[in-house]
């Protein structure tokens, strides 16, 4: 799968919750700025050694802006607007290597509800996905959401499974080339921190095993350094800087 279409998955799965984004990040108090290097041992799959991400909170605790980079420079960055009650309206992600918009998201409501119904896709790259709907439980949990191709045709489906508030399961079917079945469980310790991932492939078997160690943490409580380790073996190292209204 492109590095880009994981990308997209990884952006529907965020932009689609009904917290604010310091909720669903985890973070305790007011951040105003959380910038993020991951640092790799060695080299990632695309052959860089880092990535960094910033991202720029409101008063409000949601992302207005996100910013990615790597060793060469800024790689690109998104926009984020919100209705006048909170909710999210439309995300503007953009390349920096050479400035085209490839996603707009805006997204639908029904009236009177702060839970998105789904989400409408135009840009550079809608010549693949066309819009995305969203199913919620009465807790403002998506529970399923399916992508729809630029022929209304159905790219995939993706069910989630929560407990005590946390999304513990992600099961995706996949019809088309853009995305891959299988499924991730999330593993939270006694205090609700996740602490690992299992990813499991069409046919059941394990194919990569997460585990997350935090190392150090600030006067918040919010974490400054992550170890990730994939299948028994140290892959990526996360420093963040948080600045605080």
């Amino acid at each position: 799968m492109h590095l880009y279409f994981v990308l997209i998955a990884a952006l529907f799965s965020l932009s689609t919750e009904t917290k604010t984004d310091v909720a669903k990040n985890s973070l305790k108090g007011r951040p105003k700025i959380v910038d993020v290097v991951a640092s790799f041992v060695g080299v990632d799959s695309t052959g860089k050694h880092f990535i960094k991400r910033v991202d720029y909170y409101n008063e409000q605790g949601n992302i207005v802006k996100h910013e990615d980079a790597d060793e060469n420079g800024q790689v690109g960055y998104s926009i984020y607007t919100y209705n006048s009650n909170g909710t999210l309206a439309k995300e503007q992600h953009t390349s920096a290597v050479n400035g085209r918009n490839t996603f707009n998201f805006t997204y639908r409501y029904k009236a009177g509800s702060i839970w998105p119904t789904g989400m409408d896709i135009t840009g550079d790259m809608a010549v693949v996905f066309k819009r995305l709907a969203m199913v919620h439980d009465s807790e403002g949990n998506m529970t399923k959401q399916t992508a729809y191709g630029s022929k209304d045709e159905t790219l995939a489906v993706t069910e989630y499974k929560y407990a005590g508030g946390k999304k513990v399961e992600e099961l995706t079917q996949s019809y088309s080339e853009y995305f891959e079945s299988g499924k991730s469980v999330s593993l939270y310790n006694d205090k609700g921190v996740q602490i690992g991932l299992e990813q499991y492939g069409a046919d059941g078997k394990l194919t990569n095993k997460w585990k997350y160690i935090y190392k150090q943490h600030d006067k918040e409580g919010n974490w400054l350094e992550k170890e990730e380790w994939n299948n028994g073996k140290l892959n990526t190292i996360e420093k963040r800087t948080i600045i605080y209204y």
